[in-house]
């Protein structure tokens, strides 16, 4: 069934993504009774204190912000999915745009030197043909005044060659591995980190291990979503 909805979406892509009426005018992505089921997460020191939560004793994450709950057939994962497998890569513009707001309100990573993406393995980027992230960073990073870096954080599978993970630690719990060119430009930088969905939290933290060893001073994240511990 949900095959059938993905190409109904790619022919007809004036529905909503999640209850797949037809779109009026003013509407994106979502009608405006789905749109309201969509949860913003406050910035506030609750709401801060639980984002943090996922890596207390592991990471120091500066700041770090999630524009909305992801939970299971709602609109927010409807919105995801379509982002990742629907080919809608403008989805991350249009929720780049509404977290903007938060930044501005708040004053987020006034202090970030670069935005830098959470990448995807080689295979999938040239699957699908985009990293769905890449929208949402380039906004971000443009509204904050700084560098967009791609290509110096790596994904590697832990099925290549173990000639190539002897080379590295593996994160527990964890079957993807990150490795981190040095640059310039993270020699003592404050790098935004930014993602689609926290959910363990092992991937962010993965990418935390191998930017801190290129000698990156200070991290913040950034993500779209954040599924609850319930």
């Amino acid at each position: 069934m949900q095959f059938l909805k993905d190409i109904f979406h790619i022919f007809f892509p004036n529905l909503c993504v999640h209850c797949s009426i037809p779109l009026v005018t003013g509407e994106k992505f979502l009608c405006l009774e789905c749109n309201h089921q969509v949860v913003p997460i406050p910035y506030d020191e609750y709401h801060q204190k639980m984002l943090q939560s996922t890596f207390y004793g592991s990471a120091v994450i500066e700041q770090i912000s999630s524009y909305m709950y992801f939970r299971k057939a709602t609109p927010s994962q409807s919105l995801i999915h379509a982002l990742k497998y629907r080919g809608q890569e403008a989805i991350g513009t249009w929720l780049a745009k509404r977290v903007v707001k938060q930044l501005q309100e708040q004053h987020l990573f006034e202090s970030v030197t670069a935005v830098m993406p959470v990448p995807l393995h080689s295979r999938r980027l040239k699957e699908r043909g985009y990293n769905q992230v890449t929208a949402f960073g380039t906004v971000l990073a443009r509204t904050l005044g700084v560098v967009y870096l791609t290509k110096v954080l790596k994904r590697v599978s832990t099925r290549s060659s173990q000639t190539i993970l002897k080379r590295f630690e593996r994160f527990s719990n964890s079957d993807t591995l990150f490795t981190c060119e040095e640059h310039a430009l993270l020699r003592d930088a404050h790098i935004l980190l930014v993602d689609d969905v926290i959910t363990t939290g092992a991937t962010l933290l993965n990418c935390c291990e191998q930017l801190y060893k290129v000698g990156v001073r200070k991290i913040s994240i950034c993500t779209m979503a954040y599924t609850p511990k319930e």
